[in-house]
């Protein structure tokens, strides 16, 4: 498929107004996470270089539900009632997966894409500089407040140099591009 986009991998927010709501309501959303960050679970699926990956799943993509099956089914059943804001907020957007992602300091993620035709925007919500992440050969920096899209089918990883915990609402939506 032909890429007309200068900026590809990367998108502009703008293509992607639906995530207005979630950019103007992130400090709400950052707050209702921090509440609860010491439940979150482990990433244990071979892409946590550092083991100090942990997410917690609000409305998975349908492959980490194949992948992952009732244990994360239960997961998202357990806490769903704990982050109202959050799921009331992505809900109102169509089709959308969604998870809190927290790197730990020094944390890496191991490069990898994934096979559906979706976007992830990042919502940089407890951030201290610098936390980037490549997609393809570019590279950005993950900063509080702000939405950064990228096709997801491309491979990509990321690093947290600071030092602290890293969290970010990631949010897949089916590419329209």
């Amino acid at each position: 498929m032909l890429r007309k986009e200068a900026s590809y991998p990367f998108y502009p927010v703008e293509k992607f107004p639906e995530l207005n709501i979630l950019k103007d309501s992130w400090e709400i959303i950052r707050d209702e996470a921090l509440e609860h960050v010491n439940s979150f679970y482990p990433m244990d699926d071979g892409r946590n270089l550092t083991n100090n990956w942990s997410y917690m799943p609000l409305s998975p993509e349908p492959d980490d539900i194949e992948n992952h099956g009732d244990d994360l089914t239960s997961k998202v059943d357990k806490w769903k009632d704990k982050f109202s804001i959050t799921r009331k907020l992505c809900d109102s957007i169509d089709n959308a997966g969604y998870v809190f992602s927290l790197l730990g300091k020094g944390g890496h993620i191991k490069s990898h894409n994934h096979e559906l035709n979706f976007v992830s925007a990042i919502l940089g919500l407890d951030v201290e500089e610098p936390c980037l992440f490549r997609v393809g050969d570019q590279y950005a920096c993950i900063k509080e407040g702000r939405i950064t899209v990228f096709d997801y089918t491309v491979e990509h990883e990321a690093w947290n140099y600071s030092d602290k915990n890293r969290l970010v609402l990631l949010i897949s939506l089916v590419n329209k591009y």
